[in-house]
């Protein structure tokens, strides 16, 4: 089934490559048995754009999970203990 939208996030024309940006139309190709989602630009898709396509809620992005990465951590003991290397 073939639907108009308007992209949520940043993602990318399964035809071309092009990058779609966030409030641009895309159109959405969904398969009965498969999960994904294929996506294509305006140029891609071939018809036009419906001109009552509403506006989509834009997808905020991640809060970081205070996750310390690996070059940021201090890894010999003895800076550890001393209070040293925090």
């Amino acid at each position: 089934m073939r639907t108009w939208a308007r992209a949520r996030r940043r993602v990318t024309c399964g035809g071309c490559g092009e990058p779609i940006y966030p409030q641009q139309p895309v159109q959405e190709i969904r398969v009965a048995a498969v999960r994904r989602t294929l996506l294509r630009c305006l140029q891609c898709a071939g018809e036009p754009v419906p001109a009552d396509l509403p506006v989509a809620p834009l997808v905020q992005p991640r809060k970081s999970l205070g996750v310390q990465s690996m070059r940021t951590m201090v890894l010999d003991w003895k800076q550890r203990q001393s209070g040293e290397g925090v």
